[in-house]
């Protein structure tokens, strides 16, 4: 840091600042990532369960039967009383069949507008759960997946619990591994150091929400991407609380090529500098620590 901002060395002061701002930006990644796992919360389970009704949607858009079949028939599997929804985006005949063959309801609407966004918020309006559980369609939940993570909404602030997302494909190919080594680390110490402070981001898939929580904000917001993170930060500035699950209760797909992984992680990017960019004065809402938090992994993409 010394040399850094040492500038007497610096042959062209404009350039040279270019690479102060550039080492800024890692530097802040280091010290957010020790920020972040500064205060890991053990993993722990909360027995009994929560009143109340639950809905679980289920996402799918172009993706194959063979891909939705099982999320599709584990859902219907799941522990705990639940209603189960097919949340068809393609308006598919073959997926209207598969949904009537496993007795669960089919819902469509006329357009795609807002995405899976959208799409969910359509499926709110038609629903009434007191809260409601989130898969896409390559997420194939376990049994015991609600009665995991509905107990802790007898916290009456808590607004959606998480659950990591895993990859039953890890082997299949150099890339699903390396995907998911990346979402290790995240899956890891750094939603256990979020969920330190009460705060992990919501990740769009294996998650139970609060629909009261969700009312409050006017449903996902369909002007971003990452739907997800995107609701969170909101609902976060709304002095709601969430809770981070460490235990492998779904195991998804990962991107098995390098043309997927990168439509992924191009995805994944542009909601997370959007975040920062349009939604950067709702930060001033959260505290202090998640504040940090939130600034950290919006701009992790900035970090190449």
């Amino acid at each position: 840091l010394d040399w850094l901002l040492t500038g007497s060395h610096a042959a062209s002061v404009p350039l040279y600042l270019l690479l102060v701002l550039a080492q800024a930006v890692n530097i802040f990644q280091v010290l957010g990532y020790w920020h972040a796992v500064w205060r890991l919360r053990e993993a722990s389970r909360r027995p009994g369960d929560v009143e109340g009704e639950v809905d679980v949607f289920i996402t799918t858009y172009d993706e194959p039967i063979e891909v939705v079949e099982p999320t599709l028939a584990a859902v219907v599997a799941m522990r705990r009383p639940h209603r189960t929804y097919l949340l068809d985006d393609g308006r598919r005949s073959q997926m209207a069949q598969l949904a009537a063959r496993y007795g669960v309801t089919w819902l469509t609407r006329p357009d795609n507008r807002g995405h899976k966004a959208g799409n969910l918020n359509e499926a709110l309006k038609r629903t009434k759960g007191d809260f409601f559980a989130v898969f896409d369609a390559d997420h194939v939940p376990a049994p015991e997946f609600l009665e995991r993570l509905l107990p802790w909404f007898r916290d009456t602030d808590m607004g959606w619990v998480q659950a990591p997302q895993d990859y039953a494909n890890r082997d299949a190919s150099y890339t699903a591994g390396g995907a998911m080594d990346q979402q290790a680390i995240f899956f890891g110490p750094v939603c256990e150091g979020m969920d330190g402070r009460d705060g992990v981001i919501c990740c769009g898939t294996n998650f139970v929400m609060r629909r009261a929580a969700l009312d409050e904000v006017g449903g996902f917001a369909e002007d971003s991407v990452t739907e997800d993170a995107a609701t969170g930060l909101e609902l976060h500035a709304r002095g709601w609380r969430s809770r981070y699950v460490n235990e492998t209760l779904a195991e998804g797909l990962a991107p098995e090529d390098l043309d997927a992984f990168l439509k992924q992680q191009r995805r994944w990017a542009q909601g997370n500098l959007e975040m920062l960019v349009r939604r950067l004065g709702r930060l001033p809402h959260l505290p202090p620590s998640l504040r940090l938090q939130y600034a950290w992994a919006a701009s992790n993409y900035l970090s190449g």
